[in-house]
Order: C-alpha cells, then sequence, then structure tokens
C-alpha cells in the first residue's frame, strides 16, 4: 500500500482486480436492468458464492468467469477501470465526505445536477428533477427500504490521483439513498465502507 494511501486513509486494506469485479457483479446481480441478463450465464453454484458475501470462496477460475462475463456485457464502462497498474484499496467513507463525491458523467446524471455533486443530485433526485424514469424507478424501489447493512457490495469510487475528486464507478443509487436519507434526518450514518480505484490512466474512463 502507498504511504500516501495510508497517510490520507489509515484503515485503508489493499484490494486487487478479483475485488472490483466482486464488488461490480454482485451490485449488477441485484439490478433489474442488468440482473436478469447475467444470472443465466453465471449458474446457481457461482451465484451462491456471490451472494454469500464472501469473495474469499471464489476460486481463480470462478474470478476468471466473472471478469470475463462483466466484461462481455459492461466492457465500454468497465475495462478502462481493470488496469494492472491501478491501486485498489477498501477504505471508510466518512459521511460527511459524502455531499462532495462526484456521479458519473452520464448526461442524464449531469442534466439533473450540473455540479456532479452527490448532495445536489440527491435532493433533485427526490423531487425527479429533470425525470430520468428507469434511474428513478429503481431509486424509489431501493429507497422505500433501504438499509445500509443489507447492501450487496461496496460502492466503487476512483480517481485519477488521490488529491483530486472521488468520482461513483459503481453505487450511485445506494449512495444517493445515503446522501437522501441523511438530509431529511431518516437514518443515523457516520461512516460507510468503500472500494477506492487511483490511477493516472482513469482520466481517459468516459465517466469521469
Amino acid at each position: 500500500m502507498p504511504e500516501m494511501v495510508s497517510d490520507l486513509w489509515p484503515d485503508a486494506s489493499p484490494r486487487g482486480r478479483s475485488d472490483v469485479v466482486w464488488n461490480f457483479m454482485i451490485a449488477e446481480l441485484d439490478s433489474d436492468r442488468w440482473g436478469p441478463r447475467l444470472r443465466p450465464h453465471i449458474g446457481p453454484e457461482l451465484t451462491i458464492k456471490l451472494e454469500s458475501g464472501k469473495p474469499a470462496t471464489l476460486s481463480d477460475e470462478d474470478a476468471t468467469q466473472l471478469e470475463r462475463l462483466l466484461l462481455a456485457h459492461r466492457s465500454g464502462f468497465v475495462r478502462p477501470l481493470l488496469v494492472d497498474s491501478a491501486v485498489w484499496f477498501e477504505a471508510t467513507l466518512e459521511a460527511d465526505r459524502f455531499p462532495n463525491l462526484r456521479i458519473a458523467g452520464e448526461q442524464d446524471f449531469i442534466r439533473r445536477a450540473p455540479s456532479r455533486k452527490l448532495i445536489e443530485f440527491a435532493r433533485r433526485t427526490d423531487l425527479r428533477e429533470p425525470e430520468i424514469a428507469d434511474f428513478d424507478l429503481a431509486y424509489a424501489q431501493l429507497r422505500a427500504n433501504f438499509m445500509p447493512a443489507k447492501m450487496h457490495g461496496l460502492p466503487i469510487l476512483v480517481s485519477p490521483a488521490l488529491s483530486d475528486p472521488l468520482t461513483i464507478a459503481e453505487g450511485t443509487s445506494r449512495l444517493t439513498c445515503m446522501m437522501s436519507k441523511i438530509l431529511d434526518r431518516t437514518l443515523r450514518l457516520d461512516s460507510t465502507s468503500v472500494l477506492i480505484g487511483v490511477d493516472p490512466g482513469f482520466k481517459s474512463w468516459h465517466w469521469l
């Protein structure tokens, strides 16, 4: 673990490519959009391992299969993040850092929150201004019974450098729920665990 990471994130634990794939996949399995497309290709045994919440249960063969499936369905979004030079670590993100997280640069998201700050996005998502039909429906269903302790997988944040803002690569709905519920005081949350990736090459990621 680079010394600068430890300085900024004292509880940082090193993670690798397979952890990135696992956290993307478990989140996608939960989604209404990607879950139905992925489940038929994974099979029951591997699905059970994923839903166990224990990445250590995956064999090297399992990890290779999951990465292949993830890239087959979401190559353009994910492949630029799976570079060998990236430094990945799990860390605790304090709740007071939530507001300034950057949403991914999808056009619908930017129209909703031109600042790209999570706090603006959460406020306007609760108002559905402007509407993002598929996202808003899934978000409303998630928010109704949202409990951070029951999340599957970690939100994934990326940045070209530790000094740059963190952009949400996975977990926009979950982090928006947390931000929204903190704002309306229906959730008391001090922090959440996240997976963070840092690499100068992420500057070329289209959604940064």
